[in-house]
């Protein structure tokens, strides 16, 4: 039996695969990714953030909507990545249509680095649904799953 090779992806690797763009990629490294399966990331949390300017002044937490953002990318990543291809995949667009049990367990705040766990439980054609646990040191912060489809588009060769 040959065990199957785990991937690694860095900020460049994962722009080249996310429709979204610097400001809004809500990942900074891929790691352990098995496509079309599993896989985990790391999202540092960056105290220059301008976000911590309005939410809350004095009282910085990271918002639980860009938590969730942040899973939603690296599901795309999982799905979307191509081993030895040279394939951007600005014209794939992923939908989310349903977060389902996410809970917010504990505050993210500035400065903090998180570990992004995802494993798909279903798929059906471009729909899946995933679940996805949210860390920091080993405490969990949020989790929950995620249902969306991948609108696969026209590729668009590099």
């Amino acid at each position: 039996m040959n065990p199957q090779k785990l991937i690694r992806l860095d900020q460049e690797d994962i722009q080249s695969i996310l429709p979204h763009q610097p400001p809004f990629v809500h990942i900074n490294e891929v790691f352990d990714l098995v496509p079309g399966k599993s896989a985990k990331a790391l999202k540092y949390i960056d105290p220059e953030d301008p976000i911590f300017t309005c939410h809350f002044p004095g009282n910085p937490i990271y918002p639980g909507i860009f938590l969730i953002e942040a899973a939603a990318q690296l599901a795309f990543v999982t799905f979307c990545y191509k081993q030895d291809s040279k394939v951007t995949t600005y014209s794939r667009a992923g939908y989310l249509g349903t977060v389902k049990n996410f809970v917010f367990k504990n505050v993210v705040t500035p400065g903090m680095r998180l570990t992004i766990e995802l494993e798909v439980i279903a798929r059906l054609g471009n729909a899946a649904k995933v679940s996805t646990k949210i860390s920091c040191q080993e405490k969990i912060m949020a989790n929950g799953e995620l249902y969306f489809t991948i609108d696969e588009g026209r590729q668009v060769f590099s």
